[in-house]
Parts: C-alpha cells; structure tokens; sequence
C-alpha cells in the first residue's frame, strides 16, 4: 500500500505510464501470493515445479541457439555485446540477467526435486550451459554457489 501512494505521490515525476505499470506490478504480486496461499498444496506444487523447469530448459535451449546458431532467434530484448561481434544470450527473456536468474532458480529447484538422477544430471547440464551463454558473470558465481552449497550440504551429509 505504502508503494502505491508514494508512487502517485510522484505522479509527476514518474509519468502516468509508469506509475500505472508499477501499481499494476504491486497489485499482481499481492494477487499470486493470496492465490498461493489459497491455492497451494503438494500437487499444485509439484505442477508449478514442473512447468518451472520446463520453461528453463526451453529458454536455455533456445540461450544455445542464440549463441552457437543464430544470435537473432525468438530475441525479444537487449542486444548487449559479450565479446568482439558475439551477443549475449537473452533466451526468452528480455536481458541476460533475467534469463540466466530464472535458469539457476530452476536448477535448484531441479537438484530438491528430480529423483532421476539421470535427469537431473541432464537438466543441470542444460542449465549449466544455459546460463554460461548469457555471459552474465554475476550469474556463473551464484551457479556456482548453488551446485557447491548442495554438493556438501545434501550430497556429502547425506
């Protein structure tokens, strides 16, 4: 609530567009967290989970697309250069950042839930080479950080 008003505090500022945009942004997050907490059970978090990773390897399929084909396929966003002529890859997001953040929470979300230990090792590679395309630094650290945590707090505990 304190958001909204100080936005149409500075209406003027801001412009019309945008305060309309960051309201309706405001109000869609207080939307789906009373809907997950109507909503949510076990099976309604299981199917969320899945389309997540689905949506991941989707973007990252098409993060190697972009990188080793064609730089240009499904882009929707920034064009930011990683090295000489090479583009960072966006998948279907709008920036890199995005992409390669929405890659990791899926890879995590992967290594608490796949059983298959075949697919999950299929998974995280696709991941892992999903979010190495988008040349996003930042994003290979917080990779990192994510396989090394779960390497020794579940694998090596367990």
């Amino acid at each position: 609530a304190w958001i909204i008003i100080s936005q149409i505090s500075h209406l003027v500022d801001l412009g019309v567009e945008e305060v309309i945009l960051s309201t309706i942004h405001c109000l869609t997050v207080i939307v789906l967290i009373y809907a997950m907490r109507r909503l949510a059970d076990r099976q309604s978090l299981a199917v969320l989970g899945k389309a997540f990773i689905i949506g991941a390897v989707v973007t990252a399929l098409v993060s190697i697309i972009q990188l080793v084909y064609d730089p240009m396929f499904l882009r929707i966003g920034d064009q930011r250069i990683a090295f000489g002529t090479v583009l960072r890859s966006n998948g279907l997001f709008n920036n890199e950042y995005c992409n390669a953040y929405f890659m990791i929470t899926a890879l995590a979300w992967t290594l608490i839930s796949v059983r298959q230990q075949r697919m999950r090792f299929l998974l995280i590679a696709i991941f892992t080479l999903g979010v190495i395309c988008s040349f996003h630094r930042m994003s290979w650290l917080i990779l990192s950080l994510v396989l090394v945590i779960y390497v020794f707090k579940f694998e090596l505990i367990a």
